[in-house]
Parts: structure tokens; sequence; C-alpha cells
């Protein structure tokens, strides 16, 4: 994973608070996900975010990321970093174009009442 990649850079210890909460999942048997970025950004209001007990410090790229202004809080390690946009095109040119099938369906149904009644 290419976030977990630049943590390692400059914040191991969040990536192992990270790694710990995984591990405590999958020692549960739960496959929860989570957004990552969002937990490191913190709330709002700058106040941390707190996963099953565990506090996750807020980092300024994530915050930053996200269009949030900086806290005082926020740790920044190195003053030149920048948060990737890490984006995966999960909805890319594959669908692009195309109704998702509920519409299609919509789409047909008002054809045949067209027909039906002209």
């Amino acid at each position: 994973m290419v976030f977990k990649k630049w943590l390692e850079a400059d914040y191991a210890d969040c990536l192992e608070l990270i790694n710990r909460q995984e591990a405590r999942w999958r020692a549960t048997g739960r496959d929860t996900r989570r957004n990552w970025w969002d937990v490191l950004a913190g709330q709002k209001d700058g106040t941390p975010t707190i996963i099953d007990e565990v506090e996750f410090p807020v980092l300024r790229a994530a915050r930053r990321r996200k269009g949030w202004n900086d806290v005082p809080n926020a740790i920044c390690r190195n003053d030149r970093e920048v948060a990737a946009d890490f984006r995966f095109g999960r909805w890319g040119k594959r669908n692009k174009g195309k109704l998702p099938r509920k519409a299609k369906s919509i789409k047909v149904t008002a054809k045949v009442k067209k027909r039906r009644a002209g």
C-alpha cells in the first residue's frame, strides 16, 4: 500500500499504531476497513481520533490533504512534505458513459409506457 510506504519515511510510530490496530481486528475476526487518512487528520476542530481506546496523532499533511486548516497540535516532521493524492481509479474509464443497472431499467420502463400510450 502506497500510504503505508509514505508513513514509513517519517511517521513510523503512526504506522506502528495502525498495524497494531489492524492486527487486533484480524485477531478478533473483524474485517474492518478504515480510511486512515481521515483518522490521522483528526476531528474538524483538531482533536485526535480515538479508535478502540487508542488515540491516533493528528498529522498536518493529512489535514491539508482533506483541505482542513492547520492546528497547533498537528505533527509535521518534514516542512516540505506533501501528502500525495493517492487515487486508484476505482471508477475509471471502464464505466464512463454507462448507466447503472437501475437507471437502465427505468429508461426501458419509460420507453415501454410510451409505446403503450401511443
